[in-house]
């Protein structure tokens, strides 16, 4: 198996705070090369927000944003 410890740095979307971590990346996908992206969520020690991180194994931040919504359905009004 392919492992790569990759360092991010990086900016929170809410506050703008500077965030700096070491990824351990895994697996098949690895073997795509450097132009493949991963994504982690990270929340910011400052603010407490979570951040979507998109990332190359080169360590270049493509996008940091909030995370997706899981929910693909409209949740339902209670009044």
């Amino acid at each position: 198996m392919t492992q790569l410890l990759v360092c991010l740095r990086f900016h929170c979307h809410k506050c703008e705070e500077g965030i700096h971590l070491k990824v351990e990346c895994s697996g098949e996908g690895l073997k795509a090369g450097p132009r493949v992206v991963a994504a982690v969520q990270v929340t910011c020690p400052a603010c407490l927000t979570v951040n979507e991180v998109c990332f190359r194994p080169t360590g270049e931040v493509v996008l940091v944003s909030p995370p997706e919504s899981r929910s693909r359905f409209p949740i339902p009004s209670l009044n």
